[in-house]
């Protein structure tokens, strides 16, 4: 899915198998998940955000971290195809972990987890 140019996920809603690595890999309930899809169509019609719209929420969530030095992070490893601009499920990926906390050492464990394999990445 990552940066996947083949993938026209843009406006259509979120298919099960898009919903489960969300659920998978986010704190987040199917809910909370739809809930946030719909508000990022509402803001984003096209079901993408470039680097400086991604900086704008990013300096919203997280006011204290270095926005810059993270959305330069985010899209070397979401944007794989390059073209600068990320999908919903590569929104919500990349910045999960700082919504929403998870609420045990396990989701906590698994967070940090991930935030290394996208490191290794790099």
């Amino acid at each position: 899915i990552m940066g996947n140019s083949k993938n026209k996920m843009g406006t259509r809603p979120l298919n099960e198998k898009e919903m489960q690595l969300l659920l998978i890999n986010t704190n987040f309930s199917e809910a909370e998940i739809q809930n946030w899809h719909k508000q990022f169509l509402l803001e984003y019609k096209d079901g993408y955000i470039n680097q400086k719209q991604f900086l704008d929420i990013f300096k919203q969530l997280y006011p204290e971290g270095n926005p810059e030095k993270y959305a330069k992070f985010a899209f070397k490893v979401f944007d794989q195809d390059k073209n600068n601009r990320i999908s919903f499920i590569e929104f919500l990926l990349s910045t999960s972990f700082l919504i929403k906390n998870g609420s045990t050492k396990e989701d906590e464990m698994r967070h940090l987890s991930f935030v290394f394999d996208l490191f290794d990445v790099i």
